[in-house]
């Protein structure tokens, strides 16, 4: 007669067993482990650090990204934003950023935006939305990323014609364009822009002081 029950094995075995794991089999788990995390870091687009200081690490991580959202990081100071876009990409994807997203997040300046243009040339679509504390010396910064196709510059109070204007000539690729809330720009600037930037395809000028004249200019210059 066989048992109805199998005899249960000593837990005191198991342990023992599985402490003495065979070398080859960790030495390929290690080896695979790094091969999914190079391969992560080739393939990655978008990096979401959740604070700037992680900034740096996460750029070497992965240095063929192409979009950088800073939205959770509340505080970004100028020399994080600088020391991280200028260490960041490595030699062999020295372009990788198109996108850069600073839109919730405060504590950085002209210097800062400076860092943008030299440290990504294939800079396209750069949103700095909210900098209620940035004008024209930091648009004039923003007119270096000359291959610009989206920007937005929504809430910058202090943005007058002057710095409307240093983007106006320098970004003619602008497709998207946000000045809601820019109580400092006129309709001089707008018609300025209106001449520059003639791909122009969505122009929002919500809230702010411009006239209705101006859209008769825009229409004319853009159709």
């Amino acid at each position: 007669m066989y048992p109805f029950f199998l005899p249960a094995s000593d837990p005191t075995k198991q342990r023992s067993s599985g402490s003495q794991a065979d070398p080859r089999a960790l030495k390929s788990f290690a080896l695979a482990s790094r091969a999914c995390h190079a391969a992560e870091s080739r393939h990655r687009r978008a990096v979401r650090p959740l604070r700037a200081d992680l900034l740096p690490a996460a750029l070497a991580r992965y240095p063929c990204a192409t979009r950088l959202d800073l939205s959770l990081c509340a505080r970004v100071p100028d020399a994080a934003l600088a020391s991280a876009l200028v260490s960041g990409p490595s030699s062999s994807c020295p372009s990788a950023l198109r996108a850069v997203d600073l839109s919730l997040s405060r504590g950085f300046g002209a210097a800062g935006v400076a860092a943008l243009a030299p440290s990504c040339p294939g800079l396209a679509d750069l949103d700095l939305s909210n900098g209620v504390d940035l004008g024209d010396a930091a648009a004039a910064e923003v007119a270096r990323a000359k291959g610009l196709r989206r920007l937005s510059l929504a809430r910058w109070k202090p943005l007058t014609d002057m710095g409307l204007g240093c983007v106006a000539v320098v970004c003619t690729e602008l497709r998207e364009l946000s000045l809601k809330w820019c109580l400092g720009v006129s309709d001089l600037g707008i018609q300025l822009l209106a001449l520059k930037c003639r791909k122009l395809t969505s122009l929002d000028l919500s809230y702010t002081m411009v006239s209705a004249q101006v859209f008769l200019v825009l229409c004319l210059f853009l159709g």
